[in-house]
């Protein structure tokens, strides 16, 4: 507001007199006048509307409602609106500029920015642009060191720049409020003929297509997002991603010395868009992607099939394990780690993924070494007979997986995997791990239906056996062996099969009167041999050289061992006709026989600690929280004891996912959301979340959206839109992410942690501005009593993604108006010590310990100044705290000794 004189009055308005405004006119139009009786020399207050620089006029209101309602914003309340602005200061500047050129002394010389003082006394800004003409500008140079301190210089006001924001905006914007003037030096600007037409960033970014070379200066460096922020003009800020800044490697360790502030570099334009602002710039000579074409590449994932790697210009690759090397090596995964830079070769690119290769053979053709393992590229390379190696996909019951190229895997059989004898495939799971280095050979190529056949025979590879001979399984039979076996089985069922033919025909009355002779003796379970033995064995003499006792006649008995369970069925239990000579139930034979010798007491415990020992180290064992389950039989055991653990089933999943049993983890997923408690809603939530991941990184489009809309049904929205926007985000989905945000803030608009996780995104996509207007909105939409607070918010989030100096005067602007909130005042040094000079934390520590709060608080904010000296400062300074402490007790006294 401004204390003004009336000077003359009219039909048009009123002209006023100002002692801080000599070279301006002041004037107010007839509708800013109405209802107000104005007489020449009159005092009154006015509020300034906005100030044209071209006619230096400054347009002013003396309407009471406006003048009220501003003496009520500066008075009581910060205004919701001027959140962003800079503070108002008691002296409101002179304006200087107007269309002709100005003469100026340069005052300083930044590497982006020179400071010229002109002849009014006010000070301009001229960008590292407007020096010299761009055509003039050449690269790896700085244009801003061409100009001296102290020189006089010929400028041209062109338009200003907002203190706080540090927005440029032309003198022709609607909106434009005066701060700082922008000037130019360059000569055909400073001619009168030439006309500053109002152009926006809107039309500028226009005038730019994709793969154009341009001129722009380097503006400064985002370590957090590891990006290069450059500009083109006042207005106009491009940014650089790492990937397109550097070609080797190796400058990836310190990017930020590579170019420095305010040099002229040569860029190729990759996106240009308004809305949202994007302007993304190249500095390695390309501006997209390319088959056959080398770039750089950070790596994001490890899977076990290869990396998940990121690309330039927003672009997806994939790098599977046998296209890492040109000679393959065990555990090739090991030496690669996430954030990891890497050369990559395009191979092709489908669904928007790319294939990359990282053999030597394709980045460096010339100075490649001999490849040991060759790249298939189809099926046309291999040949029956041929030995090649490759990696182990998986193992299953149909036999050994084995990856032979990024788009052919083949299968080793059961029989062909070993020369042992297998009866489950588990024992080969256990001893081949995914990425296990194999070599094979080509048993059969189906070319028609794609399948190669494979041996892993150590006849076929000359390469030891897959597993090892101390797990002594039985040798597979082959060749004639097998043949003998084969026939000595055949034969032995034809024996069996006519013996019970023969039994069969026996009449039932003589089975009867034959197991009636045995009722006599009957002492247990008695199995009998088939009657035509006993037929024979009455007929026929008893040879003389085995004697027979007198039960001879009677059916066979059992042998029991001593161990018996009665749980067995009667098929394992042997006749004692089957038995062995020593174990003849006759008296006589067992006498013959050497008895078994008996375990003393101390064996017989020793066993028994023993047994007793394994199984409590079994059942600690399976108690173990922290002991991962190795295959799904545990975690079926685990599941049946937790049912409702979200934790077991997310590892089963990824159990299922390490293994590409993609469509075995769905269904583990379907079954826990069935399987867990309606009332454990975080639990359910957690394996939604999980679903979608799995559906981001693995399925469709529409797959994912079916399983977000299904998630909405069974679980509180908010989360769920929270939870997909995080994976989005993660993802490099930018677009995807921003478009849910935008639906959550209007679905949500009542709930402040959706603005927040909303401005947080965009400044960390550096949408500085975008960020500003959704701080407004946000303003609009939340109650009243939330806006300090979220202005607090936003000013942290500038602090951790934005611009530093943007959220200390938010922050700083807050608490001037709410100056008794000390705990955004113990914020604002935390963040001031984290990431401003200690000059500028020693002021605000000053202002803090003089605010007019309780002594208690008071107390606390010296003793972290106290604490903040101990660490960072002097002897000298320590005690000059110590010295303000003591004029703080005296002048409070009593109260603040106490």
């Amino acid at each position: 507001m401004l204390k003004l004189t009336v000077d003359t009055v009219n039909d048009d308005g009123a002209t006023f007199k100002s002692h801080d405004l000599v070279s301006a006119t002041v004037l107010a139009n007839k509708y800013h006048v109405m209802g107000v009786s104005l007489t020449v020399g009159q005092k009154v207050t006015a509020v300034i509307l906005h100030v044209d620089i071209l006619s230096s006029s400054v347009h002013v209101s003396i309407l009471p409602k406006l003048v009220e309602k501003k003496k009520t914003c500066r008075g009581n309340a910060l205004p919701l609106n001027d959140s962003a602005r800079p503070p108002t200061t008691s002296r409101t500047p002179r304006v200087t500029a107007s269309a002709k050129p100005w003469k100026g002394k340069v005052r300083t010389v930044k590497p982006v920015s020179i400071q010229v003082t002109l002849e009014d006394g006010s000070t301009g800004s001229v960008h590292v642009s407007e020096v010299m003409e761009v055509a003039k500008v050449c690269p790896g140079s700085f244009p801003t060191s061409s100009v001296k301190v102290g020189s006089t210089v010929t400028a041209r006001v062109i338009g200003g720049r907002e203190a706080v924001s540090n927005r440029f905006l032309p003198f022709s914007h609607p909106k434009f409020t005066y701060t700082i003037p922008e000037l130019t030096l360059i000569p055909s600007k400073l001619e009168k003929s030439s006309d500053f037409k109002q152009v926006g960033a809107k039309e500028i970014l226009n005038t730019y297509t994709v793969g154009e070379d341009i001129t722009c200066f380097v503006s400064k460096f985002n370590p957090k997002k590891k990006l290069l922020e450059v500009t083109t003009d006042p207005r106009i800020t491009g940014t650089v991603e790492l990937l397109a800044m550097i070609t080797d490697p190796k400058d990836a360790s310190h990017p930020e010395k590579l170019y420095k502030l305010g040099q002229a570099i040569r860029a190729k334009v990759v996106e240009t868009s308004s809305k949202p602002h994007r302007f993304v710039l190249s500095l390695t000579g390309v501006h997209k992607l390319e088959e056959g074409s080398i770039t750089l590449g950070m790596v994001t994932l490890i899977q076990p099939q290869g990396l998940v790697v990121k690309l330039p210009f927003g672009g997806k690759g994939y790098v599977a394990v046998t296209e890492l090397a040109d000679a393959y090596r065990p555990n090739p995964l090991d030496v690669y780690s996430t954030d990891q830079l890497l050369r990559c070769f395009l191979i092709a690119c489908e669904n928007d993924k790319w294939q990359l290769s990282l053999r030597p053979s394709r980045l460096n053709p010339q100075q490649a070494k001999l490849v040991k393992d060759p790249e298939v590229l189809s099926m046309d390379q291999l040949k029956e007979g041929q030995v090649i190696r490759g990696y182990v996909k998986s193992v299953g019951e149909q036999g050994v997986f084995i990856r032979l190229s990024h788009n052919i895997t083949g299968r080793a059989q059961l029989q062909q995997s070993t020369k042992y004898f297998v009866s489950n495939h588990k024992v080969l799971s256990e001893h081949l791990r995914p990425n296990t280095l194999l070599t094979t050979k080509i048993f059969s190529i189906d070319r028609e239906d794609g399948f190669v056949n494979l041996s892993l025979l150590p006849v076929d590879t000359g390469k030891p056996d897959i597993l090892p001979e101390s797990l002594r399984l039985p040798l597979r039979l082959i060749g004639e062996e097998k043949k003998k076996y084969d026939a000595a089985k055949k034969k032995r069922t034809l024996s069996e099969s006519e013996q019970t033919q023969a039994e069969s025909q026996v009449p039932k009355k003589k089975q009867k009167t034959k197991k009636a002779k045995g009722d006599d003796n009957d002492s247990g379970v008695e199995v009998y041999f088939r009657e035509e033995e006993d037929q024979e064995g009455e007929q026929e003499p008893k040879p003389a050289a085995k004697p027979v006792t007198s039960s001879s006649a009677a059916p066979s008995r059992l042998q029991v061992a001593a161990g018996f369970s009665w749980d067995v069925g009667l098929n394992s239990l042997k006749p004692a006709s089957a038995a062995q000579d020593g174990d003849s139930s006759d008296g006589e034979d067992q006498e013959g026989s050497s008895k078994p010798q008996k375990k003393s007491r101390h064996d017989l415990e020793q066993e028994k600690k023993a047994t007793e020992k394994a199984l409590v180290q079994r059942e600690v064992e399976l108690m173990n929280p922290n002991l991962r389950p190795e295959d799904a039989t545990a975690f079926e055991r685990l599941l049946l004891a937790s049912p409702s653990s979200s934790l077991l089933w997310l590892q089963y999943m990824a159990h299922h996912l390490q293994a590409t049993e993609i469509e075995q983890a769905r269904a583990v997923a379907e079954r826990a959301l069935k399987t867990i408690s309606f009332r454990e809603e975080q639990e359910k939530l957690n394996v939604w979340v999980a679903l979608l991941n799995l559906e981001n990184m693995y399925g469709t489009q529409e797959t994912l959206k079916k399983v977000f809309e299904r998630a909405l049904q069974f679980c509180e929205p908010m989360p769920v839109y929270q939870q997909l926007a995080d994976i989005y985000a993660k993802s490099d989905k930018t677009k995807e992410a921003e478009g849910l945000y935008k639906t959550m803030v209007k679905r949500f608009r009542q709930n402040r942690v959706v603005w927040l996780s909303f401005g947080s995104f965009l400044l960390q996509q550096g949408q500085s501005d975008a960020a500003a207007a959704l701080l407004q909105r946000a303003l609009k939409s939340l109650p009243s009593k939330e806006s300090v607070d979220v202005i607090a918010k936003f000013a942290q989030l500038e602090f951790r993604f934005g611009d530093v100096e943007k959220g200390r005067t938010m922050l700083d602007k807050v608490l001037t108006s709410y100056p008794k909130r000390t705990d955004l005042w113990s914020v604002f040094i935390d963040l001031m010590i984290k990431h401003g000079s200690q000059k500028e934390v020693r002021v605000l520590f000053d202002r803090v310990i003089h605010l007019s709060v309780s002594v208690k608080k008071i107390k606390f904010f010296f003793k972290r100044y106290l604490e903040y000296e101990k660490k960072h400062g002097t002897p000298q300074s320590i005690q000059a705290v110590k010295e303000k402490a003591m004029e703080f007790v005296e002048a409070k006294g009593t109260e603040a000794a106490n």
